[in-house]
């Protein structure tokens, strides 16, 4: 976290993270601690009995497109996306459009 929050002040950049369960929130943000990971047996497990996917538990999470909404609001920015292959699956969807 040491190196985003150097990168993202060395190009005067916004930092964002993606929260599995808290959806799209800002570094400056104080959250809660929790236990839940993209990766884990127990989230795909309780997916799996609702039949849902992880990109569905996103659009559920967040009510939207929480990416699309940042870049609408500033269409002159840029986004620079580092994920592990199971949090880009989360916002597959949302990269599509």
């Amino acid at each position: 976290m040491v190196e985003a929050r150097s990168v993202a002040s060395l190009v005067d950049a916004t930092l964002y993270f993606v929260s599995a369960g808290l959806g799209l929130v800002s570094a400056e943000s104080d959250v809660p601690g929790y236990e839940l990971a993209i990766g884990s047996e127990a989230l795909a497990g309780a997916l799996d009995a609702v039949g849902e996917s992880t990109e569905g538990w996103w659009s559920s999470l967040t009510g939207g497109r929480p990416l699309g909404e940042l870049l609408d609001r500033n269409r002159s920015a840029r986004l620079l996306i580092a994920l592990p292959v199971e949090y880009l699956r989360l916002l597959r969807g949302e990269l599509r459009t």
